[in-house]
């Protein structure tokens, strides 16, 4: 495999399988280091979880912001996963048998140019704690609403402003089952493009 011609700690991946999962040929060279992440976070949920709802997303940087990428995605990962515990242990508390989830993700960041740099996620929950994103809207007590909070707080900005930051994708939301390799291969394809 050939190092990228940035960062020389990465490997091109160019192949149109990755452990057996179908990749989208129109996006390669992937970055092999990151489809290993992908795989393995994947396989770690389904073996917590026989259903997973997995969906991707991406988060958008307004112009002049001068905190470091690292310390951006951490606020965001940290205060996404609190807020799902908090509406774990609320669920809890009304019912003693609901679900917990651990919050998995993974990340890359796309300089796509200058002015709009952008971070690629996806996450990864236990499906019988969270099945949908729910509806985009603002104001509701939903997955999305989560996220956009969540990017707020990283990026110390109001909900309103966070929101248009917040982009959800065609096609983003996936179950994928322990039984069931095809959903697994799928979702695998979809957020590897």
């Amino acid at each position: 495999m050939a190092c990228h011609p940035n960062n020389s700690n990465l490997s091109l991946y160019s192949g149109t399988y990755y452990r057996s999962l179908p990749l989208n040929p129109a996006h390669a060279p992937y970055i092999a280091e990151y489809l290993e992440q992908l795989y393995q976070s994947i396989q770690y949920a389904l073996r917590d979880y026989a259903k997973v709802l997995a969906f991707r997303l991406d988060l958008h940087l307004p112009p002049g912001i001068i905190r470091s990428e690292g310390e951006l995605i951490s606020r965001f990962i940290e205060s996404f996963d609190a807020k799902v515990q908090h509406n774990r242990k609320k669920a809890r508390q009304q019912n003693s048998s609901a679900n917990l989830t651990k919050v998995r993700q993974v990340w890359a960041k796309e300089n796509a140019n200058a002015c709009r740099s952008h971070f690629h996620l996806v996450i990864l929950l236990n499906y019988s704690a969270f099945s949908t994103l729910g509806y985009f809207e603002l104001g509701r007590d939903n997955l999305f609403n989560k996220l956009v909070e969540a990017w707020s707080s990283a990026l110390q900005v109001c909900i309103e402003d966070a929101a248009g930051l917040v982009h959800i994708p065609v096609n983003p939301v996936y179950c994928l089952e322990r039984d069931s390799p095809s959903s697994s291969a799928a979702f695998f394809t979809r957020a590897s493009s």
